[in-house]
């Protein structure tokens, strides 16, 4: 256990956490993560989240970034990530939220479990996202350092939902973007994506439209 027994919420455990991450990963990876602290906490004012929660799930995201897929395999296994061998196969990268707070969780015990929480889901996120967990996620996708020549105009459509939008309906959006873009480059996608999607879609399903499921109970 590497506590530190001191606030996780402090200037002061940022500051620590903040500089043990610009020695774990690349420096364009770090300063992604300096990106996502900002436009987290900027979400957080918004949408009336603990701001300093939101700093801390911002800093720590990519805390297992530092690893390859068979570094990731090797850090889920250590951390005791359940996790069934074809994910580890097919999507180990989608992993390195959940064992970067498996691994945060034991080494750093005083971190609040929303924070946790919010890291573990930023890359599959959850049928139930609570607001952290939605600003995190978000926040990595609209932060200042993601160019839209490269990730399309839809990054700039999403940071102009920003504060006009609800913060579900701002994370579904983001979702439907980041699946779309996982499509396009033809890559494997995590089992819980289409269950995320269908829980998330149907929620915002326009009205008169009718859900998949209602189709098939009408042709069978």
């Amino acid at each position: 256990m590497i506590s530190e027994h001191c606030d996780p919420l402090s200037d002061e455990f940022f500051e620590q956490r903040k500089t043990e991450l610009e020695q774990r990963v690349t420096a364009r990876r770090y300063n992604h993560s300096l990106g996502v602290v900002d436009a987290c906490v900027m979400l957080a004012h918004i949408y009336g989240i603990d701001e300093r929660k939101a700093r801390l799930a911002g800093i720590l995201h990519d805390w297992d970034k530092c690893f390859d897929d068979d570094g990731i395999r090797r850090r889920a296994h250590e951390v005791g990530l359940d996790v069934e061998a074809e994910v580890l196969d097919m999507v180990p990268q989608a992993l390195h939220g959940m064992t970067a707070a498996l691994a945060l969780a034991r080494d750093y015990p005083e971190i609040p479990e929303d924070v946790i929480q919010a890291i573990s889901r930023h890359t599959v996120a959850s049928v139930d996202m609570q607001p952290l967990d939605m600003a995190l996620y978000v926040a990595d996708a609209i932060e200042v350092n993601r160019d839209p020549e490269k990730l399309g105009e839809q990054v700039e459509q999403l940071r102009g939902m920003v504060g006009k939008e609800t913060l579900e309906k701002l994370f579904f959006e983001t979702y439907r973007f980041w699946t779309i873009l996982l499509l396009n480059r033809t890559s494997s996608l995590h089992p819980d994506t289409i269950t995320v999607w269908n829980e998330y879609a149907n929620r915002f399903k326009p009205c008169g439209k009718k859900s998949f499921k209602e189709m098939r109970k009408e042709l069978t």
